[in-house]
C-alpha cells in the first residue's frame, strides 16, 4: 500500500464541521482538524489537539489503511492515486 507523504497534505481536503467550504489538511486549524478527526474516528484518546503535520500524516495513513481493509470510504478528498497493492 502506498502511504501519504507530507506533500500530500495540501491536496487532501475536507469540510470542517458547519462549513460549506472545503479546506486542505495542511491549511486547517488544529481545532478544525481535531473536530473533524474525532467525528471520523471513534475511541481516539490521549491525543494532543495541536496536530502538527507529522501527526496529521500518521493519523491519515492509519485511517486510509483501515478504510481500505474494511472497504469503507476515506473521509478526505484528493490524492486518488493512492491504491492498495
Amino acid at each position: 500500500m502506498s502511504n501519504f507523504e507530507l506533500s500530500d497534505l495540501s491536496e487532501l481536503t475536507f469540510r470542517p464541521i458547519g462549513s460549506d467550504v472545503s479546506i486542505s489538511v495542511v491549511d486547517a486549524t488544529p481545532e478544525q482538524f481535531d473536530t473533524y478527526i474525532r467525528q471520523q474516528v471513534s475511541g481516539l484518546r490521549n491525543v494532543s489537539s495541536d496536530w502538527p503535520e507529522l501527526r496529521r500524516l500518521h493519523i491519515l495513513n492509519t485511517m486510509y489503511a483501515e478504510c481500505q481493509d474494511r472497504f469503507l470510504p476515506f473521509p478526505f478528498a484528493g490524492c486518488y492515486f493512492k491504491v492498495k497493492s
